[in-house]
Formats: structure tokens, sequence, C-alpha cells
């Protein structure tokens, strides 16, 4: 389980995912104030440390990440690797 806040968000690719390595930091931002937790990255560094402007959404199938018992308004609990995927704008 993983508490998020609104702010800043980074992740890394525990798996090649489309044209990212294992190992690819992905930067943004995440909002948990409504029912869902919505992320969206803007930018990759990749492990060869090349960097990518990016426009990716984190969801699970499709609409955001669901909310663990226990979230409150800004303090969002969801799964640590919840298997989410990565939608393509």
């Amino acid at each position: 389980m993983t508490l998020l806040g609104d702010g800043k968000l980074e992740s890394v690719t525990t798996e090649t995912l489309g044209g990212f390595l294992e190992g690819t930091r992905l930067f943004g931002r995440v909002w948990t104030e409504g029912p869902i937790v919505v992320g969206r990255y803007t930018r990759a560094r990749m492990p060869n440390g090349e960097e990518l402007d990016v426009c990716l959404s984190l969801s699970l199938e499709g609409d955001g990440l669901p909310k663990l018992p226990g979230s409150k308004p800004g303090a969002a609990l969801v799964q640590a690797n919840d298997g989410a995927t990565f939608q393509w704008d």
C-alpha cells in the first residue's frame, strides 16, 4: 500500500513497456482529490540517461487508480504495484 498526495509524481518501470526499458524513470503530477487517483507523466529518463518529453496517463482499466479504504481528500491510499497500465495519448 502507498499513500499519495497531490503533487509531483515519480515512478520507475519494472518491465519493458513500449519503447521504455525496465528502469525508465517517469516524472509527472498526481491528483488525489476526486473519486479516483489521476496521474499524468510528462517526462521520461531512460536507463542510459536519455530524456524524452512524454504524455502518459497512469490508469488501471482506463479510469485512473482506485482509492483503497481509508483514503482521505489529498491523501489517497493505492496499491504500490497495482499493475497499472499506461494509456497512450
